[in-house]
C-alpha cells in the first residue's frame, strides 16, 4: 500500500519504548503523529546509537499535534518530538531513537 504500518516500525532505544509508555501510546498512535510532519517540523539531523550500539543517521521533528483528536495541530502548544532513521536495506522501516513531548 506504501504506508507504514506498526510492522515497518522498530522500537531500538529503551527511551522510545519508555516514551511511548509515558505518552500512554500505541506504535500506531506514533505513526499517525509521524503522518502528521511537515517539512517546517524537521529541526535537524544527527548520527543516532540504538540500544545495540548502532549508529544510524537520524531526522528530528517537532510535530504540533492534538493526540485526543490525533490530528496535526499548529494552533495548539503540545508538539511532540521524533527522532528516527529508516533501515540501511531501504526496506522502510523506521527506527525510532526519541518520542516524547517537546515542551
Amino acid at each position: 500500500t506504501g504506508a507504514l504500518n506498526e510492522d515497518d516500525v522498530e522500537l531500538a532505544t529503551r527511551s522510545s519504548s519508555k516514551d511511548l509508555q509515558l505518552l500512554e501510546w500505541e506504535v500506531d498512535d506514533l505513526l499517525q503523529c509521524l503522518r502528521s510532519a511537515k517539512v517546517s517540523d524537521f529541526k535537524g539531523a544527527e548520527w543516532c546509537l540504538d540500544a545495540a550500539g548502532h549508529h544510524y543517521p537520524c531526522d528530528a521533528y517537532s510535530i504540533p499535534y492534538d493526540d485526543v483528536r490525533r490530528c496535526r495541530d499548529p494552533n495548539g502548544w503540545t508538539e511532540y518530538y521524533l527522532k528516527f532513521s529508516i533501515d540501511e536495506a531501504g526496506s522502510v522501516t523506521l527506527v525510532m531513537i526519541r518520542n516524547h513531548l517537546s515542551r
